[in-house]
């Protein structure tokens, strides 16, 4: 081979390891940034977030048999009113919600009843 073979060879392969460098950086500021976006989910202190996609639904959606429970006793009319809004706040990625329902609510945090009262 001759000396400009190897310097293009060379250069080429200098190349290959710089943007594979470049590469790594990325994904790894990426798997940083959705840590932190996780972390701040789960953490009360932190203001309200949209769950990040690494973060499973079930950690923060209702369960059927809670909402069976937040359902049990109302008419279909509320029954559907309170399963929209429901549907409307997990939808939203919200953790912590009111139901409201004609003489009464839910507070749920978590997919979890947190509390509730009756006016």
């Amino acid at each position: 081979m001759d000396t400009n073979t190897e310097q293009i060879i060379a250069l080429l392969i200098a190349i290959a390891s710089a943007l594979y460098a470049w590469w790594q950086r990325r994904q790894a500021a990426a798997a940083t940034a959705e840590k932190e976006q996780a972390i701040a989910f789960f953490d009360p202190a932190s203001p309200e977030v949209i769950p990040p996609a690494s973060v499973p639904m079930r950690s923060y959606v209702m369960s059927d048999s809670v909402k069976q429970f937040v359902l049990q006793g109302h008419d279909a009319a509320t029954r559907a009113m309170i399963e929209e809004q429901i549907i409307d706040a997990e939808e939203a990625g919200k953790i912590r919600y009111t139901i409201t329902y004609p003489g009464g609510y839910y507070v749920v945090e978590w997919g979890q009843i947190a509390g509730g009262g009756r006016d």
